[in-house]
């Protein structure tokens, strides 16, 4: 069978296994690590797993991964050392080898009853309550991602865990908090938590609609004050936002952001957008006539002259 052939038969298994090997050793490490007061290195443990498969490949063994049940024996034995894998390597051959028949009739319910057993310290409880005082929806992940690992299997269960986080992380991005108010005839913007790619649209049809809303259109100041950095998919949307105020009369001001933000902006050479360090100086410039892109410095500070120039 070619490899083409195995990649066709295993199909999303392929970055599926090694996915869930990573996340499920590396959630056991941290459990175990708050247990028993250690701490664990991420790079580490992702090389040391991906060299085992490495290595386990080459004999056809099956995908090395975590095993919650197991470590939990361990942890409840005492065991401290690597060396604990060598016994238990050990002991597992020897009883393949020679005590399979006497195994054979020790009833499953036993079994687990031993890993039951082990495992019962591990179950944080309290969490649930933690979570819900703190973050609901945090709880929802949890309720979820537990559910769905009982219906459909861990491996899926974890899947969809990290996908509904993803979304909950994604979502408050895509739709940023934003503050308007209205002062000497302005709409002054503020987006709370700074501005990415994904809601930088949103935040051209807030300010938009905002201003479009009054029965006289307020020129719109954008306090970039919360911004630490400026994606190209924002500053076209700036670009964009622009456009859109130039067709409708309005005119635009950035103003109080980064030295960083402003060149950036500038970089982006909008016509006739108006650049300002200040709200103060943007309130002053208010009732200026559009021209050539505009910068307005703060007369109060000597020490923070204009950082780019007329264009």
């Amino acid at each position: 069978m070619s490899s083409a052939d195995i990649f066709a038969k295993i199909g999303a298994g392929v970055g599926i296994v090694p996915l869930l090997a990573l996340v499920e050793n590396m959630a056991i490490g941290k459990a175990f690590a708050r247990a028993n007061n250690y701490k664990i290195d991420p790079t580490q443990e992702l090389l040391a797993i991906g060299i085992a498969n490495i290595i386990s490949s080459f004999v056809s063994s099956y995908p090395i991964t975590g095993s919650f049940s197991r470590t939990a024996v361990n942890s409840q034995s005492g065991v401290r050392t690597p060396l604990g894998g060598i016994w238990t390597g050990g002991l597992v051959i020897l009883a393949l080898c020679v005590l399979t028949p006497w195994f054979y009739y020790i009833p499953k319910s036993a079994l687990a009853a031993v890993i039951i057993a082990a495992v019962i310290q591990m179950v944080e409880y309290h969490v649930v309550i933690v979570l819900w005082k703190a973050n609901k929806w945090d709880l929802f992940t949890f309720v979820i991602t537990f559910i769905c690992s009982l219906v459909v299997g861990i491996e899926y269960g974890i899947l969809i865990g990290i996908g509904l986080s993803l979304l909950l992380i994604l979502y408050p991005i895509s739709r940023p908090k934003i503050k308007f108010t209205e002062k000497s005839g302005l709409l002054i913007v503020t987006p709370l938590q700074g501005l990415n790619f994904p809601g930088s649209e949103y935040l051209e049809m807030k300010a938009l609609d905002k201003t479009m809303s009054k029965s006289k259109h307020l020129n719109i100041v954008l306090n970039m004050e919360h911004f630490s950095d400026l994606d190209y998919t924002s500053l076209q949307s700036i670009k964009s936002l622009h456009a859109d105020c130039v067709k409708h009369g309005i005119k635009l001001i950035v103003a109080n952001g980064m030295p960083r933000i402003m060149r950036l902006l500038m970089a982006g050479n909008i016509k006739d957008l108006t650049i300002c360090d200040t709200l103060k100086d943007a309130v002053k410039d208010s009732s200026l006539q559009d021209g050539n892109p505009s910068i307005i410095a703060n007369e109060d500070d000597e020490e923070e002259k204009p950082f780019v120039s007329r264009l």
